[in-house]
């Protein structure tokens, strides 16, 4: 119990400690530049939150953190899944081709819109393309 919780304050303070000496880094390089960091740190602050900023932050960010969900997932079960941004992209795309054509009506496309669009996504990640180009390539 004691080994679990000093390790726990240890990555704490290692995450802290990093976080610090970004900020730091950061400030340094806007410094050298001329510009004063605390007003410049503070105008990223306003844009990432204020007006439209907050929008554009988790439009920007919850993709980012959903494939660092599903990457942590993935290497917490042992595995190693280098194709998410492919299988995000793959299944954006076949999002947006079965909101604009599917023929359906409002309530049967919001309910296709989830196994449809990700479909394609799952073939990518099972490697089917490539086991497709492999299979029929003829040893050498």
């Amino acid at each position: 119990m004691i080994a679990a919780a000093l390790d726990t304050k240890s990555r704490l303070a290692a995450i802290l400690f990093s976080i610090a000496a970004a900020v730091a880094l950061g400030g340094l390089v806007v410094g050298l530049t001329g510009a004063n960091p605390i007003s410049v740190y503070l105008e990223i602050a306003k844009g990432a939150v204020l007006g439209r900023g907050l929008d554009e932050t988790l439009a920007r960010s919850v993709p980012l953190v959903g494939m660092a969900l599903a990457a942590a997932i993935a290497l917490r079960a042992g595995l190693v899944n280098l194709g998410g941004d492919g299988q995000m992209l793959i299944g954006g795309l076949a999002a947006a081709l079965v909101a604009l054509y599917l023929p359906v009506p409002g309530v049967a496309r919001a309910v296709l819109h989830w196994p449809l669009p990700s479909a394609p996504a799952e073939l990518y990640a099972a490697g089917l393309p490539r086991s497709c180009s492999s299979a029929s390539a003829s040893p050498s």
